[in-house]
């Protein structure tokens, strides 16, 4: 949770990679947290997750950051095509 916050906060951190599991409510935090964030560059969620009902809003989230050039996850194929593009 506390990743997501100060991602919602970033201004100079451009790349973030996910390396361990994570629940949930970060998956909610981080959503909400890339609304905002203009900086992020890469993003890497490779190991964060393999559920792809709880990355939806993640990816939802990534269709209005502009700044994100780069995005790795393991669960793309299972999901709806149109989220991964």
């Amino acid at each position: 949770m506390m990743m997501a916050h100060a991602l919602s906060r970033n201004t100079t951190v451009k790349c973030i990679e996910v390396l361990s599991p994570f629940d949930g409510t970060l998956h909610d935090a981080l959503a909400m947290a890339l609304h905002s964030n203009s900086t992020l560059q890469n993003l890497s969620l490779v190991g964060g997750t393999r559920d792809a009902e709880r990355l939806s809003p993640v990816l939802l989230a990534l269709r209005k950051n502009k700044g994100l050039e780069t995005l790795k996850v393991d669960a793309c194929a299972s999901m709806d095509e149109s989220l991964c593009t």
